[in-house]
């Protein structure tokens, strides 16, 4: 069976959970608003955290949607974001970059897996939706929608379900990614996944991803989205396997291909493995490196597994 299997996609989901607890709780101690306002954040954050567990498509302009092909779904659609916006009402530069980025990711793994000519599931069970009706029952949620004359109902059916369908893709993609990486560690699948969506996706559809983010004002740097404690290790990159490098702080190039990775983290009681694709070209074993980073998850006693935000290698 795939590494990547319900409880590789519900262990990346309780990560990302993790992730967007903090950063919600960030965002509250650091806003004195109304607590009127609070749920907007709640409610945004299930959008983003279900996030996270078209080379021959022809383009057709059909009623302003960008469809892959007539019987797809539409994707960088100008009328599905101008309502998410409404009904979500977020308040902050902030939240409404979150709340871009998190629709435009997700067009990315759906447009991508079908230019793979990866086979995408219409019709899911409950278990495979990311979000369902339930996440939608708050009374500031319900108010926002009334007021665009939509019901729970008529907004799920025709704005989530397609957002569960593409979440669907984006599962299909990270089986794909675990055949090429087999020990992948799902952070850093999901990472990868990413990456080679977004890639594809912003250079495909440079005019359309710029026309949206002018008129919406939202920008696609995760900076500008997500609070997060950045974090910074220095130290030397000490093995490079499949899709990521380890590095490890100390006196430890000399012990560079004596020990085992392992036998180094514990001996050196630190180490965390970052994300290749970004650095592929760039680093060596041997180097040392100073990086910035933002998420990680505990591996072992003294390991860590993290996302790389920036890399400056020292020599």
């Amino acid at each position: 069976m795939s590494k990547v299997d319900v409880t590789v996609i519900r262990d990346l989901s309780e990560s990302k959970k993790r992730v967007m607890a903090n950063v919600v709780q960030h965002i509250e101690q650091r806003d004195n608003k109304k607590r009127v306002w609070r749920w907007q954040y709640s409610v945004i954050s299930v959008f983003f955290t279900a996030c996270i567990v078209l080379f021959f498509y022809s383009q057709l302009q059909l009623d302003n949607k960008l469809l892959l092909s007539s019987n797809d779904l539409p994707i960088l659609d100008e009328d599905e974001m101008s309502t998410m916006l409404n009904a979500y009402n977020p308040q902050s530069e902030q939240s409404r970059n979150e709340l871009f980025q998190t629709m435009i990711e997700m067009d990315a793994y759906y447009a991508y897996a079908l230019s793979k000519g990866i086979d995408i599931n219409q019709k899911l069970e409950d278990k495979e939706r990311l979000m369902s009706k339930q996440n939608l029952e708050d009374d500031h949620f319900k108010k926002n929608l009334a007021n665009l004359e939509m019901s729970v109902d008529e907004y799920f059916e025709k704005y989530i379900e397609p957002f569960n369908i593409k979440g669907s893709a984006r599962n299909e993609l990270l089986k794909d990614y675990q055949k090429r990486y087999e020990n992948s560690f799902p952070l850093h699948a999901y990472l990868g996944v990413k990456k080679e969506a977004m890639d594809y996706l912003t250079a495909k559809y440079v005019d359309r991803i710029s026309y949206l983010k002018k008129k919406y004002q939202f920008s696609l740097d995760p900076k500008d989205a997500y609070v997060s404690g950045t974090k910074y290790k220095t130290g030397y990159v000490v093995a490079i396997e499949g899709d990521r490098f380890l590095v490890v702080s100390g006196e430890v190039k000399d012990l560079i291909g004596y020990l085992s990775n392992e036998e180094m983290i514990n001996q050196k009681e630190n180490g965390i493995w970052y994300p290749l694709h970004e650095v592929k070209e760039k680093i060596i074993v041997g180097n040392m490196v100073s990086v910035t980073y933002s998420m990680q998850e505990r591996l072992g006693k003294y390991g860590f597994v993290a996302n790389l935000d920036e890399i400056k290698i020292e020599k």
